[in-house]
């Protein structure tokens, strides 16, 4: 009886191995994936936080995720009706170095905080800034994957995008021309007659 019941109990356990053996690899790669998909996870919302604080947008990250911040590590926080300016723009776009002026004018008289947005690398933004020696933004952030670009339907640059305290779009406009301005609803700037001429 002794090997009856041993027998039983061995050809239990040679079943249950067997089944193991079937479902093991199976949830070892489900374990994997999820390990792997809370540790990505994890990594990207510590970037995007990251920058998010970096440039004062951290109320709103989940609204939209920025690669990492080039420029501008101690940045003030813009009045509670507005939250602030995205220009987005490229180092190679004619339009958005003329923009700049005006910009920065707006920038200034209406004391909110301008984000330069750009979809190109640090190398290219290194560059760039070694060479370009007019006045730009203080806070300049790459968008390396056009999350931000995509957020707010960016196809072009330069593009002007005024978010209010609340995060909501105020005013949006693509490109930009002299007679045209930045397009931001009772916004109009006069550029400044050259010093002399």
């Amino acid at each position: 009886m002794n090997t009856r019941w041993g027998e039983g109990v061995w050809a239990a356990l040679v079943a249950l191995a067997d089944r193991l053996a079937t479902i093991g690899p199976a949830v070892f790669i489900m374990i994997t994936l999820i390990v792997l998909g809370l540790l990505a996870g994890a990594l990207l919302r510590a970037v995007v936080s990251r920058l998010a604080r970096a440039i004062g947008f951290d109320r709103h990250m989940e609204r939209w995720g920025i690669g990492s911040s080039v420029r501008g590590a101690g940045v003030l926080r813009a009045p509670s009706d507005v939250l602030g300016l995205l220009f987005f723009w490229a180092t190679y776009c004619g339009p958005c170095k003329a923009s700049l002026p005006e910009v920065l004018a707006f920038e200034r008289e209406r004391h909110t905080q301008v984000i330069a947005v750009t979809d190109e690398l640090r190398e290219q933004l290194d560059t760039f800034f070694k060479k370009f020696d007019a006045p730009f933004p203080e806070t300049v952030a790459m968008d390396e994957y056009r999350k931000a670009f995509l957020a707010y339907g960016v196809s072009g640059t330069p593009t002007f995008v005024l978010l209010d305290g609340t995060g909501k779009v105020r005013s949006y406009a693509t490109g930009y021309s002299a007679d045209k301005g930045l397009g931001i609803a009772g916004w109009s700037w006069t550029k400044p007659a050259p010093v002399g001429g």
